[in-house]
């Protein structure tokens, strides 16, 4: 799927409104939790054609490591209130 029809699945309001039409890039990182869901993806986007240095793409791996923590912390919270 291209990237424009990735986006109008996701998002098809804004892309109906032509949002995303003009996006160039996107990188994304799955969110892992550790019982093994996959709630959401961590992703970039930008109007403009780029490449991820290796320090670019190991600094999205640890944002994702870092939504996903966040997240269990979120549930574990939940947990004991429970």
């Amino acid at each position: 799927m291209a990237l424009r029809e990735h986006f109008m699945a996701l998002f098809g309001v804004g892309a109906a409104l032509g949002v995303f039409s003009a996006l160039r890039f996107y990188a994304g990182v799955p969110i892992r939790l550790d019982d093994g869901s996959h709630p959401g993806t961590l992703c970039v986007v930008d109007f403009q054609p780029r490449e991820l240095s290796e320090h670019q793409r190991e600094a999205l791996v640890r944002l994702a490591d870092a939504a996903a923590e966040a997240l269990m912390m979120r549930e574990r919270a939940m947990a004991a209130q429970a």
